[in-house]
């Protein structure tokens, strides 16, 4: 249980600023009610459900699109599996021999799968894994 009197919600909404703002943790300016230090502990923190939250928001997000849509629009989920090759990396952790399937072919790299939502125009990722084997 965390034990911190500074919300998750806050970090979180602190880390979103930083990234719209083009900025890294680095170079961001810590804020008057927690560190940077924080937000990497909030970030490295295994108890903490990132796909989860990323599908509730992905939902939150949806709901709130579906009313400027035109009913008459077709919405479809796509699933994406694109080939992160990694041709020069020999000791990258979990690198594994993953098949191309544009090439017809074997790479050292690795395969990222993501779900997500979109109405034709728009894109929204609902879900995502980033697979070795």
């Amino acid at each position: 249980k965390r034990k911190s009197t500074v919300s998750l919600t806050m970090i979180i909404s602190w880390l979103m600023s930083v990234h719209f703002a083009r900025l890294s943790l680095f170079r961001a300016k810590d804020d008057k009610r927690f560190s940077v230090r924080t937000a990497r502990n909030v970030l490295n923190d295994g108890r903490i459900n990132w796909q989860k939250l990323l599908c509730l928001i992905a939902a939150r997000l949806i709901g709130c699109l579906k009313l400027f849509i035109d009913k008459r629009r077709r919405l479809a989920f796509i699933v994406d599996d694109t080939l992160m090759a990694r041709s020069f990396s020999k000791k990258t952790e979990l690198l594994a021999k993953v098949y191309d399937h544009d090439k017809h072919e074997y790479l050292n790299g690795y395969r990222g799968l993501t779900l997500g939502w979109s109405d034709g125009n728009t894109f929204l990722p609902v879900n995502f894994a980033l697979m070795s084997t």
